[in-house]
Order: C-alpha cells, then sequence, then structure tokens
C-alpha cells in the first residue's frame, strides 16, 4: 500500500467519528490534517464531502480542518466563494471559508463579493468573519510601510505570537492560525525565510518571547514550531541555533 493509499484510507476510517455528533477524537482530527499535509490532491473530494457533510456544532472545528487541508492542497477559490455564498444554507462551512477566503488580502474581487455577503447577512458570526477579512487587509497596508527586513519579521511576531500556545507545541496539534491576517503574516514570514534564511533565522532565534516562553524547554518548542513556518534552509538554520545555544546553556550549568 502506498503512502497515498494508506492516508485515504485513514481518512476514510476516521470519517463516522468526524460526522458524528459528538467531539471526535484528537487522532480522527489528526488524520484530516495529514490529508492536507501529504500533497496528494486526490484526496480533494474526499475532504470536500467532509466538509459539507458535517452540521453538529460541536464538531464544527472538523469543518475547518477539511477546509484548511483542502487549501493546502490547492482548491481553486471558486469552492471557497460558492461556500461563502451559501451562509444561509450551511453556517459554519460559509464562515470557515470566509477565512480561508481572507488570507489573500491582494484579492480585490473576494473583498468586494465579501463585502456584499456581510451586507446581506445578519448572522452575527458570518460578519464577524467578513470583518477579520477587512482586518487582514489593514493589517497587508500597515505590513507595506516596513522595508526592512528586521522591521519585517519584528512586525509580524509582535502581531500574532498571541496564537501560539506552548502547551500544544508537543501535542502535534496543528498550530496554523485561523484568523485570515495571521494566516497571511505565517505566508509573509515565509517568503522573507526563503530570501534571506540565515537572517530571519536568527531574528526569530534573538526575538524577545520571554512573556510567552519563559522556560528554556517551552522556548526550544516554540522555535521548532517557528522553524516548521519557515523555508527549509530557514528552519533548519533555526534549529541548529536553538540547539547551539542550549548546549551553551548546559557547559554553563
Amino acid at each position: 500500500m502506498t503512502a497515498a493509499q494508506s492516508t485515504a484510507e485513514a481518512l476514510r476510517d476516521a470519517m463516522p467519528s468526524l460526522c458524528g455528533t459528538a467531539v471526535p477524537p484528537r487522532d480522527a482530527r489528526r488524520q484530516v490534517q495529514l490529508a492536507g499535509k501529504s500533497g496528494d490532491a486526490a484526496l480533494r473530494p474526499q475532504l470536500r464531502e467532509l466538509a459539507s457533510t458535517v452540521v453538529s456544532e460541536a464538531n464544527r472545528e472538523v469543518v475547518y480542518d477539511a477546509l484548511h487541508a483542502l487549501w493546502r492542497l490547492g482548491e481553486p477559490r471558486a469552492y471557497f466563494l460558492a461556500n461563502a455564498r451559501r451562509h444561509a444554507e450551511n453556517k459554519w462551512l460559509a464562515y470557515f471559508s470566509i477565512l480561508i477566503l481572507g488570507r489573500d488580502p491582494n484579492d480585490a474581487v473576494v473583498a468586494r463579493e465579501l463585502a456584499r455577503i456581510g451586507d446581506a447577512s445578519r448572522d452575527n458570526q458570518i460578519r464577524a468573519a467578513v470583518a477579520e477579512c477587512e482586518r487582514s487587509r489593514m493589517l497587508r497596508r500597515t505590513y507595506g510601510r516596513f522595508t526592512r527586513l528586521d522591521s519585517r519579521v519584528g512586525f509580524i511576531l509582535s502581531h500574532f505570537r498571541g496564537y501560539w500556545n506552548p502547551v500544544f507545541f508537543a501535542e502535534g496539534v496543528d498550530m496554523s492560525a485561523k484568523e485570515p491576517g495571521a494566516a497571511w503574516l505565517e505566508h509573509e514570514l515565509r517568503a522573507l525565510s526563503e530570501e534571506e534564511p540565515e537572517a530571519v533565522a536568527r531574528l526569530i532565534c534573538d526575538a524577545d518571547v520571554v512573556d510567552l516562553c519563559s522556560e528554556t524547554e517551552a522556548l526550544s518548542s516554540w522555535r521548532g514550531h517557528m522553524a516548521g513556518l519557515l523555508a527549509p534552509a530557514a528552519g533548519d538554520a533555526l534549529l541548529a541555533m536553538d540547539r547551539q545555544q542550549r548546549e551553551g546553556l548546559d557547559d554553563r550549568g
């Protein structure tokens, strides 16, 4: 059995618990997240089925998992727009589709359509999702004022450090940000790390995040998470810097 077949089979096996009325086991949600990371576009029909089938309020995070996986696998914008337009039929499918669409704050077509949806809907959560996308566009305009690498990285780290919780790092939780602004900044950080891997890794390693990670192990876990957001060369450099720093602390201890 190939890796792709194994992922598809595991996803099929998890479907009953994912589509039920009770909160699904973490391992079942993990199968959806792994499908998104697999790079296998053949899984998209299963994920579309899952996203549209889940209707339980308790399972709404599964809808996000499926949509996020579809986004990672290259699902076209038209699919998410169609979901958003049907906000009166399937609220959570529309809500999370709107947040996915907000990940590209440069898309003027999407911005106009979401504004129309926000004006038409009287659902507070749908309107809140549209507002999040508008904040993403405002964030893009602010970020565009910075030209120096250290300023850009500093802005990214200060803006969405609150989305990271060190408690989850060692538990294998998908820490991708639902908020479109934070998701867009993750994309920008990776782009910067592709251009200047060593410099970006050093800026992250030297960042003052004591309010987030006061203990050495928590800081190391945070850097490990950050390394996963970066281009491979930058991620490897950050992990190497972290190891070197920890070894230095051990020598002094």
